[in-house]
């Protein structure tokens, strides 16, 4: 809609530019354009600049044309690192309805001489057996130890029920436990059921705290990554607010360093200390044996 003679009073609807500045503006910008709307539903030129926005009208073309500066634009999110399968395991084969294995290993010893009190000659057999039987995700896990000349001479080890459900992180085990610890703790062999959170299941997921690194582009760059002097990689970055995630940090102290190039071969070093500790979870994260 136009006022003749007053192009800042230009009014069109608002929904369809909010669909398109949501991508691009700061959430607190977007807000303060979307309280501005009228009953109507439409928005003016005038709005748009006194929120920062370059916003012009071509009344020949009846084109809109609105430029955001790096200022107002949203912080763009980098993660060096997806957290999906990479593509080279997306197509792996999947596990068979059922499948089993079994290993038998077994030593003998033979001593020529000994000490006093030792026997020698032929010492007693030792073999050990150990497999697994899966069906449809139930995996029966069990094992047992043979010694010669011994009463008995089979021992039962550990015999367990175990169900995953790696999309959840989760373990569910019925049987011999094996309760995961830390530090000075100690384990004791348990009997019973038990669900415990196990990210080994997903191998490809960052569970430790996200380093970010903020910085301000005023024009589009190319960004250099350099961790510990080595480089990881090269970013070609548009103007504004960037943030880079999940480095490739290896545990305790690493150096981070960014170098900027913009478009006439200006360059900006930017430096970054960052402490990694590998048993800490990120916020929202828990562990548990249960």
């Amino acid at each position: 809609m136009l006022s003749p003679g007053n192009i800042a009073a230009v009014r069109f609807q608002a929904a369809p530019l909010f669909t398109e500045t949501a991508k691009i503006l700061r959430s607190d910008i977007q807000q303060k354009l979307q309280a501005a709307v009228d009953s109507e539903g439409n928005l003016t030129l005038d709005v748009l600049r006194q929120n920062g926005l370059e916003a012009t009208f071509d009344d020949r073309q009846l084109e809109l044309r609105i430029q955001v500066p790096p200022v107002q634009r949203k912080t763009s999110i980098y993660n060096l690192r997806e957290q999906g399968l990479p593509p080279e395991a997306e197509n792996a084969l999947r596990p068979s309805a059922m499948s089993g294995y079994i290993n038998l290993r077994g030593g003998q010893d033979y001593l020529w001489s000994g000490t006093q009190g030792t026997a020698t000659g032929r010492q007693p057999l030792q073999l050990n057996l150990e497999g697994a039987l899966n069906w449809k995700g139930w995996v029966l896990e069990g094992s047992s130890t043979f010694t010669e000349r011994t009463d008995p001479s089979w021992v039962r080890g550990d015999l367990r029920l175990v169900h995953d459900a790696p999309d959840q992180a989760l373990r569910y085990v019925i049987g011999d436990l094996s309760v995961p610890v830390s530090g000075y703790q100690s384990s004791r062999p348990l009997l019973g059921v038990a669900v415990a959170r196990n990210f080994s299941l997903q191998p490809y997921r960052v569970t430790r705290p996200i380093s970010q690194f903020e910085f301000f582009l005023e024009t589009p760059s190319k960004v250099e990554v350099l961790i510990n002097g080595l480089p990881v990689q090269t970013l070609q970055l548009p103007a504004g607010r960037q943030d880079i995630r999940d480095l490739p940090l290896s545990g305790g102290i690493n150096d981070v360093q960014l170098i900027i190039t913009d478009a006439v071969g200006r360059v900006q070093r930017l430096d970054f200390p960052a402490a990694v500790a590998r048993e800490l979870l990120s916020t929202g994260l828990k562990q548990f044996c249960l």
